[in-house]
């Protein structure tokens, strides 16, 4: 049976950081490295390109918004539906979904809320 990760571990040269899923807001994409940020306001650069973090967050809340950015779906505030698709994260940012991307959000969302 399958277990699916409620944390993230970061290694680095010192120590292991432990992070759980639902403190993650995002993940962006910078070069070859990916930006994690936190809930607290904190960031973590990591050694691995956001296509990797994609591929090892299969089974949790995180969903690729688009080229850039890994959003975590239970930190989303707002979706706003005009020309573009965008969402608005708890913590004020902005992010926009590509238009081939929203569907797959969408069931997701299905998947995760109670919609009314």
């Amino acid at each position: 049976m399958d277990r699916i990760p409620e944390k993230l571990v970061i290694n680095s040269k010192s120590n292991k950081i432990f992070i759980s899923f639902d403190e993650i807001i995002y993940c962006k994409a910078d070069g070859p490295y990916s930006i994690i940020k936190l809930v607290s306001g904190r960031s973590f650069q990591i050694c691995r390109p956001l296509k990797h973090l994609d591929e090892q967050f299969v089974d949790t809340s995180l969903f690729r918004a688009n080229r850039q950015y890994l959003v975590n779906l239970f930190h989303i505030e707002k979706c706003i539906r005009n020309r573009h698709y965008k969402i608005i994260m708890n913590n004020g940012e902005s992010i926009c979904v590509s238009v081939r991307n929203v569907p797959a959000m969408n069931k997701k969302i299905e998947e995760l809320f109670i919609i009314i």
